[in-house]
């Protein structure tokens, strides 16, 4: 069994990052806070896991009728709604497919995730796999969530590719967000604790038959699910980024490689022509395509995968609101302005509701904010909630209440 170099930095540009080294059954055998530059070095056979903050990432469903490098490239364009930046400023891992172009994924600023593995470069280690730090939690079931209260942050891994961090003093509105995506709260919330005053956690009302089940752990990295930590759900260095962090495996496989690229010699030379032939037919036909979807809308900024970019096109045309926006923009509008500090950064209206992104200073702004919108008559659903700097990001989803 591999030993893991566990690397789990607070951000790139933090002055020092926490390691951990385990063997197997052994467990933890060394750990520490360095320097970047003062990180212990792998030795040979281990593997080098970096762990990022949920805070860095958002987890979503996607649903795509695609494949292989077209579905990496038009992933964070589906997700375009959700994303706080423009699409093509984001980095989209696939995980879990969940049925027929179905999948959990989760999406990183490009420069981030960069900035991250050059860190590591800097340090001279090679990283083997970039696992967002939920989903190395052992794995939940759908009755019961795993936690890790590491003093006063809160973890929590609701689903297979799925999960969350906050301040503890606001995990009630962060539990209530995520029991909605996962159609409810869990039966029991397992939470291991390390560094923490208290083992309990704040819950939302509606939570009054969650059981929290409470252990202590003396140290951070026994909360990590092995198996988790060597087949990640969901490994970062995918796409534009593979490959980026790591060598070992290449190393490892040298000699295999070696007899494989010899033998692709001895097969190019007779394949060389047919390709060239093939690839000018497929790139006259995608051209044709380009063509053609901007000819159908003109108001297209960015053609990458045109097919898919069409039938979203054909969708939308289908699903054009036929209710007033007026309505609803006029009765959030004395709640939006009442509560200070709430900026809205997008909106999407479609028929009977509106969602809104907005940026506030903390989690109790946004519970003011919801108590104002009701109080104009209207439901306010949170559907995502992140902690950034000084300041949480949350899409609200309003409706007329009923």
């Amino acid at each position: 069994m591999s030993r893991l170099l566990l690397l789990r930095p607070a951000s790139p540009t933090a002055a020092q990052c926490r390691w951990a080294q385990l063997a197997g059954p052994a467990g933890v055998r060394a750990s520490g806070e360095e320097a970047w530059q003062a990180l212990p070095a792998a030795t040979a056979g281990e593997r080098v896991i970096l762990l990022l903050p949920a805070e860095d990432l958002l987890f979503a469903p996607l649903e795509l009728a695609a494949r292989g490098a077209d579905l990496l490239r038009a992933a964070p364009y589906a997700l375009e709604e959700r994303l706080p930046a423009e699409p093509e400023r984001y980095h989209v891992a696939i995980g879990a497919r969940l049925g027929p172009g179905r999948y959990r994924v989760a999406a990183i600023l490009h420069e981030r995730l960069q900035a991250y593995l050059e860190r590591c470069a800097s340090a001279g280690l090679q990283v083997d796999s970039v696992v967002p730090e939920p989903l190395a939690l052992p794995a939940p079931t759908a009755h019961a969530w795993q936690a890790l209260l590491d003093g006063d942050r809160l973890l929590v891994r609701t689903a297979a590719a799925e999960g969350f961090a906050c301040p503890l003093d606001q995990a009630p509105v962060y539990l209530e967000a995520a029991a909605r995506a996962q159609d409810g709260p869990p039966q029991v919330l397992n939470i291991a604790c390390i560094g923490a005053a208290s083992t309990a956690v704040r819950q939302p009302a509606a939570w009054a038959l969650t059981e929290q089940r409470p252990r202590r752990l003396m140290h951070w990295a026994e909360a990590f699910e092995p198996q988790a930590l060597r087949q990640p759900p969901l490994d970062l260095l995918q796409g534009a980024h593979a490959g980026r962090g790591s060598g070992a495996d290449l190393r490892r496989w040298r000699w295999a490689l070696a007899a494989l690229a010899a033998w692709g010699v001895l097969t190019l030379t007779l394949t060389l022509l047919e390709q060239a032939r093939l690839r000018d037919q497929v790139e006259t036909l995608q051209a044709q395509a380009a063509d053609i979807y901007r000819a159908a809308v003109p108001e297209a900024r960015r053609v990458v995968a045109p097919r898919l970019q069409m039938q979203q096109a054909l969708a939308a045309a289908g699903q054009q609101a036929r209710e007033p926006l007026f309505g609803l923009l006029a009765a959030s509008a004395p709640a939006l302005a009442g509560v200070a500090g709430a900026e809205v950064e997008s909106l999407d209206y479609r028929p009977g509701r509106l969602d809104l992104v907005l940026r506030l200073p903390d989690a109790a702004t946004l519970e003011v904010l919801q108590e104002a919108l009701r109080a104009e008559g209207l439901a306010a659903e949170v559907l995502t909630a992140s902690t950034g700097e000084a300041q949480i990001t949350a899409q609200l989803r309003v409706r007329e209440m009923a």
